[in-house]
């Protein structure tokens, strides 16, 4: 149950040439920003939207190949879908919008929903099998629509932000009990996900898509150690700049100047580094830091019991404190202040 897809495709001013393969049993979660191509992959991958060029291969069988002129449309392929809202059939009850896929398929009605039940009660919903949509809460819609993309016994699922419409007290149940289904899925799973919380919890690797290109890939950790974009790096909430290093000095594109260790790679770089590093005073430190500059505070934002400082200076960077720390300082926007960075803190690797 393996896929090995090369997407490429133009809707609107968005043209999309993505590489994805998976083996069985596998969880990919793609991850981008809005206007990525995510869901046009998605799309592509379902049938719904046909390639301009590349293939797509499922278990060795070729869906899409429009150089050799092969189009399997969505109905025949064995492939399941659980949509970001669901689509859920409102007059159907539970069991029939489960049972739905296999009738279309062509199955009896008395199979059809036999099937479809035991597979409500393998996903905890037994006695909702009679129910319509609108009696089901949110968490109860996404395990009727999953039950839904299962019971055809798809090789390919596809998951279009399954989490997203959930509130955050049932998001965290839902999960794991998905992660639960997904454990015993022999096939290929694709998850278009923008919170790394899901990717975390439920995929076994990664692919960054920005713009319609592929710009990072691997498990999470991997690429959460070394972004390669801001956006990866906004993601995982470290700072990222871009220099050129010799002899453990960066010389930012921007004009900045950071120390940094001794092992780190001569040559283009990027610097990851995370805001807690980030020490900022009213006067200019004394002491140990190697990187001391000047800064102007462009903006305070509070995250909980932490606070984010927006500084803007020759090394522009973002620095997180306590709220007590912010009260000692006494700094708000358009403050001058001194920010400071341990020569050990910032990660440094190939550009």
């Amino acid at each position: 149950m393996s896929l090995d897809a090369a997407v490429a495709l133009r809707r609107g001013t968005l043209s999309l040439e993505v590489a994805l393969d998976a083996e069985p049993g596998e969880v990919v979660a793609v991850l981008g920003p809005n206007g990525a191509g995510k869901t046009s992959l998605l799309r592509a991958l379902a049938g719904l939207d046909a390639l301009e060029t590349g293939h797509l291969r499922l278990d060795g069988v070729v869906l899409d190949d429009p150089a050799a002129g092969v189009f399997v449309p969505p109905e025949r392929r064995r492939v399941g879908v659980v949509f970001q809202d669901y689509l859920l059939f409102t007059h159907l009850s539970a069991r029939d919008n489960v049972a739905f896929g296999l009738r279309a398929r062509g199955l009896g009605r008395h199979e059809a929903a036999r099937r479809a039940e035991a597979w409500l009660d393998r996903v905890g919903l037994a006695d909702h099998a009679g129910h319509r949509p609108r009696a089901l809460s949110g968490g109860q819609a996404q395990r009727v629509a999953l039950a839904r993309a299962l019971v055809t016994e798809p090789h390919l699922l596809l998951l279009d932000e399954p989490l997203a419409a959930l509130d955050a007290g049932t998001r965290g149940a839902v999960r794991r009990d998905l992660r639960r289904h997904l454990d015993g899925f022999a096939g290929v799973t694709v998850l278009v996900t923008h919170d790394p919380i899901d990717a975390h919890a439920l995929a076994d690797r990664v692919v960054v898509v920005e713009q319609g290109r592929v710009v990072q890939a691997g498990t999470l950790t991997e690429v959460t150690a070394h972004p390669r974009s801001r956006y990866v790096a906004e993601l995982v909430g470290v700072n990222l700049l871009a220099g050129r290093a010799a002899a453990g000095t960066v010389t930012l594109d921007g004009g900045g100047i950071l120390t940094v260790t001794d092992d780190a790679p001569d040559g283009p770089v990027l610097v990851a580094l995370r805001p807690s590093a980030v020490a900022v005073h009213r006067e200019r430190p004394s002491g140990s830091p190697r990187n001391v500059w000047a800064v102007v505070v462009t903006d305070v934002d509070r995250h909980a019991d932490r606070i984010r400082l927006r500084l803007d200076g020759p090394v522009p960077v973002v620095a997180e404190i306590t709220t007590a720390a912010l009260a000692e300082l006494g700094v708000q926007p358009g403050d001058a202040a001194w920010a400071s960075v341990k020569a050990t803190e910032p990660t440094v690797y190939t550009a």
